[in-house]
């Protein structure tokens, strides 16, 4: 063995490289389909897209006709791009050259380090191809095709729109006029401006099975994604940041026009639904842009209320929706914890939540949802079991499905996954602030509305039923109402003053038999007289309350009311028939010792005499033998009062 001195050179053996084996791109989009369902979430992540783009405005639209289907085997390569039926997204922002980058890469994404956007994996436009085996990108001056199917060096075709009318192999223009010509500005003017001011989306519907996916899709099954984005219209717009309106058109056989170039679009397509901002460009506008300003420019907290007034027309039928928004940037109120977080580069995401009550007084059952600036799919029976809707940039599935959440096995463990810790913070630290931020506003705008009937209906609601609200929110809750219960949050109508916790007196009647339900006016009658802090809410606010912080809560019972009777003579204005409800109401729990001293006996002579252990007897008669006396009628017991009197046992 040889020895090289200090000025040798050593000769080291190196180790074979090589890369890591990809499988095939088809397979990988195959993967990417399996852990991202079929469904209504595609046409989601096709919006959230154009809102991410900046676009004001979306439209989609359905042609069910049969365009191109039948060129035979001879025809150009390219008029399977061009072909329906088809589903068509248009928006009106133009690709960068960051997005047609972005839109050809396979699990990563431009914007995985952008704090401002929320399509950051890579997988929601992929989507797509549980739909279509050949989706066409139209958009500035490019036009993109995209082929899984062909060898890896030839999966994309970049076509310049300048040069759209030069013979290009492959390219027939007169298949392309036929199935797009004369939808959301693709003409031949279009080709002369060589610029397409806005992206569309054109997606032909797979009817055969391929190497891709055997899913099989028909207009059946399009109505169906466009139903269920229908369903949501009143909310989808109130979380965004830019998208403005919503329109969905269909287009049939009928609509379509006889020669290349002579039918006006409106005669090809017609909208079926559309959903919009009103009064978006001055009031919504103004706001979202601010909120998104101050956020850039300030370490502190920053919270932004909106009011949106939705406007949603299907089927000829229009209606107005009106939603509070409040959208709430943590700042420097951050815990420790927290703010690590925040500046964490692997977590790259913005302390924003928000919260949506609506204040439309036709709703019945609200139902509240989870948004991820778009609806979450729903599982199961409820989300949430809020009585409003909750936003934030959480850390969500690979599949956009569902927030991360501490699983069962990590519950009695410490959590190192920072996704999950990130959710913990959004849901416990920032969405209570947000609570209570619109809990406040909505309560000032009320006392300047001069607490309407409907600002206080509305409050009222924001409580949560703590019995209907999932396990993983609970903590929310718990957190939220902390944080509001000091502050004025109950309104008392008889006083027209706003109180808080400590000072409200409610009046649930958990205890009272049902055949006692007639005393409950005279009972709030009572209190109301004696100058209490009354207030009237559901009972489940009550119970909320009672459950979530025991002890701080007073609710009436007999014997309270009766403590608050001999402190207070008011009860005395009282007419007959409610002071002998309010007897009725004390004796009801089986307890007469605190009647001493009340004057609820109410006498022949129409006076009202005390219950008392010592004094004058009083004499229980029938009408008849009072008549006998009739200057003693102050010793008789009234008729009226005998069978209440004989039930106390006193």
């Amino acid at each position: 063995m040889a020895c090289g001195g200090r000025g040798d050179a050593v000769r080291m053996r190196q180790p074979q490289f090589s890369a890591m084996r990809q499988p095939p791109l088809i397979r990988q989009l195959r993967g990417i389909l399996a852990e991202y369902p079929d469904g209504g979430q595609i046409l989601k992540e096709l919006i959230q897209n154009a809102e991410d783009a900046g676009a004001r405005d979306v439209s989609i639209l359905l042609d069910a006709g049969r365009t191109n289907r039948d060129v035979g085997d001879m025809a150009p390569v390219y008029t399977k791009f061009f072909q329906a039926p088809a589903l068509c997204v248009y928006n009106d922002a133009v690709f960068t050259e960051q997005d047609w980058e972005g839109i050809t890469m396979i699990y990563s994404s431009i914007k995985e380090e952008d704090k401002s956007k929320v399509g950051r994996f890579g997988l929601g436009f992929k989507s797509v191809f549980h739909i279509t085996d050949y989706p066409c990108i139209i958009s500035g001056h490019k036009m993109l095709l995209i082929d899984p199917q062909q060898r890896i060096d030839r999966v994309t075709a970049l076509f310049d729109i300048p040069f759209l009318h030069d013979p290009t192999e492959g390219l027939d223009m007169n298949h392309f006029y036929n199935c797009l010509g004369g939808y959301f500005g693709v003409d031949q003017r279009m080709i002369s401006d060589g610029h397409y001011n806005g992206t569309l989306f054109w997606f032909p519907l797979r009817e055969r099975a391929s190497p891709l996916s055997d899913t099989l899709y028909d207009e059946r099954k399009i109505l169906d994604l466009l139903d269920g984005l229908k369903s949501e219209a009143p909310s989808i717009l109130i979380f965004l940041r830019n998208l403005e309106s919503l329109t969905v058109f269909t287009a049939k056989e009928c609509y379509q026009r006889t020669s290349t170039f002579g039918t006006h679009e409106q005669n090809r397509k017609r909208a079926s639904f559309h959903v919009r901002i009103k009064d978006a460009e001055h009031h919504v506008q103004h706001s979202r842009e601010e909120f998104i300003a101050n956020m850039d420019t300030n370490n502190s907290d920053v919270t932004s209320m909106t009011d949106y007034f939705i406007e949603v027309t299907k089927d000829g039928q229009v209606t107005d929706y009106h939603w509070a928004v409040l959208n709430y940037f943590v700042g420097t109120s951050a815990s420790g914890q927290f703010l690590t977080l925040i500046n964490d580069k692997d977590i790259c995401m913005s302390p924003c939540v928000s919260i949506a009550v609506s204040l439309d007084q036709s709703r019945q059952q609200f139902e509240g949802h989870i948004y991820c600036f778009m609806p979450l799919p729903k599982e199961g029976s409820k989300l949430t079991g809020l009585p409003f809707h909750v936003n934030g940039f959480f850390a969500l599935s690979q599949n956009r499905h569902h927030l991360k959440w501490v699983t069962d096995e990590q519950k009695m463990q410490k959590i190192y996954d920072k996704n999950v810790l990130w959710n913990q913070y959004m849901v416990t630290e920032a969405l209570p602030k947000a609570f209570k931020a619109i809990y406040l506003y909505l309560v000032q705008s009320a006392q300047r509305n001069g607490n309407t009937n409907e600002d206080i209906m509305n409050i009222n609601r924001l409580i949560p039923d703590v019995a209907n609200v999932l396990d993983k929110w609970r903590e929310f809750m718990l957190n939220a109402l902390s944080l509001v219960k000091s502050e004025k949050i109950f309104f008392c109508r008889h006083l027209n003053a706003w109180i808080p916790l400590q000072q409200s007196i409610f009046a649930s009647f958990d205890n009272l038999p049902r055949h006692l339900d007639h005393v409950r006016s005279s009972v709030k009658k009572c209190l109301q007289y004696m100058g209490q802090y009354l207030v009237e809410v559901p009972d489940e606010t009550v119970s909320t309350f009672k459950q979530l912080f025991p002890g701080q809560v007073t609710d009436v019972t007999p014997l309270l009311l009766a403590r608050y009777m001999r402190q207070n003579m008011k009860y005395f204005d009282l007419d007959d028939k409610a002071k002998l409800n309010i007897l009725k109401y004390l004796i009801s729990d089986a307890d007469v010792t605190k009647l001493e001293n009340l004057h609820l006996i109410l006498l022949a002579s129409h006076d009202w005499a005390a219950f008392q252990q010592w004094g004058e007897p009083i004499y229980i008669c029938d009408e008849k033998i009072i008549s006998l006396f009739p200057l003693l009628a102050n010793r008789f017991l009234a008729p009226d009062a005998r069978e209440t009197v004989y039930k106390s046992g006193t």
